[in-house]
């Protein structure tokens, strides 16, 4: 029997966890709404699954590696102290995949390509004198994502439309789509970093104490915003 028939069957007669089948479409709403949730850019999360399974919930690497992040056993257990069965749930390896390479980026001072290299890899990122490298067989790992990640940050024909003032319902800026055929460089460039500022800035607390929100109408309106901004990026993929 073949491996990740193994683990499927296992996962149904111990009734460890449900697996739960789930539409590419809804892989995509997932990796989104996690990656909003744990603050890290939802294309870095979105270039990781392609590259990795293709947002196939079912993929079984020759290694082991499980599911739409394919993560490891191992890592899993060792990392996170989830069970290798946990894995076959989609949403449960969207959040550990999300973590992990969110946990990786911290470790290497946010080099992207360092990070994405342990992911693929392991840790042989850091050589015995401490220096960090590019481990040579994950450098065509690396450029893929980096290049899908391009692909589903936003499109060049969106501009930022700020509102005139944040409201309750309002605190980050809305892009709206526009008819600009050949934007500059420039252009692109700050609609990166306002995506990467509306997702990351202002913590829930610093907007409560400026809004003079009571907790649980904070709490309401974090909820609200992180809706929001799900929605605004499906609206786009």
């Amino acid at each position: 029997m073949k491996p990740y028939k193994t683990v499927l069957l296992i996962c149904c007669l111990l009734g460890s966890t449900s697996i739960q089948a789930m539409t590419s479409s809804q892989i995509k709403q997932q990796l989104i709404s996690e990656s909003i949730e744990q603050g890290l850019d939802p294309a870095l999360a979105l270039a990781i699954a392609k590259v990795e399974s293709d947002f196939n919930a079912d993929v079984v690497s020759h290694a082991g590696a499980i599911g739409v992040m394919q993560i490891m056993p191992a890592t899993a257990e060792q990392v996170f102290g989830v069970s290798r069965y946990r894995l076959t749930h989609p949403q449960t390896n969207i959040r550990l995949g999300v973590q992990y390479i969110k946990q990786l980026l911290a470790n290497y001072d946010n080099r992207l390509d360092i990070a994405l290299s342990h992911y693929n890899g392991g840790s042989a990122v850091r050589s015995k004198g401490g220096s960090l490298q590019v481990i040579p067989a994950t450098q065509g790992y690396v450029n893929k994502v980096m290049h899908y990640k391009k692909q589903f940050t936003s499109p060049i024909n969106w501009q930022p439309q700020y509102n005139e003032a944040p409201t309750s319902n309002s605190s980050f800026a809305i892009l709206t789509k526009t008819n600009i055929e050949e934007p500059d460089d420039s252009l692109t460039s700050k609609v990166r970093q306002l995506r990467m500022h509306n997702i990351l800035r202002n913590s829930p607390k610093s907007l409560a104490k400026k809004q003079g929100l009571t907790a649980n109408q904070n709490r309401r309106q974090n909820k609200n915003s992180k809706l929001a901004k799900v929605k605004q990026w499906e609206s786009i993929y």
